[in-house]
């Protein structure tokens, strides 16, 4: 049920008391034809004038969206016993967005585990204060940042941990994430070249996810060919539509493209190798940890 976002502290106490009552009395007669909100009460064996006192916590109740993320119960507070609103996440908002924002579950790095607070909480926890930096000055910068983002550093250096709180925040505002180990994608691809109409969708997903997160980019000249045929053609659309693609590795830009092409003897292929690295050069914004 909507209040259509009329608020008491629109109302002042001391100036307008007779219409604050009238409003009172408004949104109460609101909360009387609930059946929702009329369960929540007779749990919690509130009285009229404790509902009364508390007439705010309701609206918050009342003005929930019926797709929210989370889902709003009131609770009384351990220490103080007053009534307040607690948002508990909601499972099967969870399990949409799984399905319709995650593209290429199955080599995501995303799960449902990982959508969950506890998870978070649990996973900051276990990471040390130079990654807690790393990750705070990331995050200082790169989401407001128009340009893509190239981030090296060394193992447990905080690449990772700032790349799932980065997913968690673009799915919970329903925004569509591809968020990959690179050599799961390259594995995915190959396996599906011989499948009809696979290998094509991988692609499209590729090119169409609202943001494309890559984690743990190799050199290696085994995958010049995954850069000619694929990644290029993804960068290409993707700076035609001006999607984001966020990019972690071991190795800085310049060592990337010498281990690339240090064994290729072919021009041509040595040419795509360069154009893949100038294009996250000049559209990326490079942080080195």
């Amino acid at each position: 049920m909507k209040t259509n976002k009329i608020s008491l502290s629109d109302v002042s106490i001391e100036n307008n008391q007779e219409d604050l009552e009238k409003i009172k009395e408004f949104f109460l007669e609101k909360i009387n034809a609930d059946p929702e909100v009329q369960k929540i009460i007779k749990n919690l064996n509130v009285s009229k004038e404790e509902l009364t006192d508390n007439i705010d916590v309701f609206l918050n109740f009342l003005d929930q969206e019926p797709n929210a993320k989370f889902l709003k119960i009131i609770i009384r507070d351990p220490i103080t016993n007053a009534l307040k609103i607690k948002l508990v996440e909601s499972q099967k908002n969870k399990s949409e967005i799984l399905e319709k924002y995650i593209f290429l579950k199955e080599i995501s790095q995303l799960s449902a585990a990982h959508l969950s607070d506890s998870f978070k909480e649990n996973f900051l926890k276990q990471i040390n204060n130079e990654v807690k930096r790393n990750v705070y000055n990331l995050w200082k910068e790169v989401p407001k940042s128009k340009k893509w983002c190239f981030i090296f550093g060394p193992s447990l250096s905080g690449k990772t941990v700032f790349f799932k709180i980065l997913s968690w925040s673009i799915v919970s505002k329903q925004k569509s994430v591809v968020y990959t180990n690179f050599l799961d994608l390259v594995n995915l691809y190959s396996n599906s070249i011989s499948k009809k109409g696979i290998a094509f969708e991988i692609i499209n997903q590729l090119k169409n996810a609202d943001y494309l997160l890559i984690e743990d980019f190799v050199s290696s000249n085994d995958v010049s060919w995954f850069i000619e045929q694929v990644l290029n053609p993804v960068l290409d659309s993707r700076i035609k539509e001006n999607k984001k693609i966020f990019i972690s590795s071991l190795y800085s830009l310049s060592q990337i493209e010498q281990m690339l092409t240090d064994n290729l003897k072919k021009e041509m292929k040595i040419q795509e190798i360069k154009k893949f690295i100038n294009r996250i050069q000049n559209y990326s914004k490079i942080f080195k940890l």
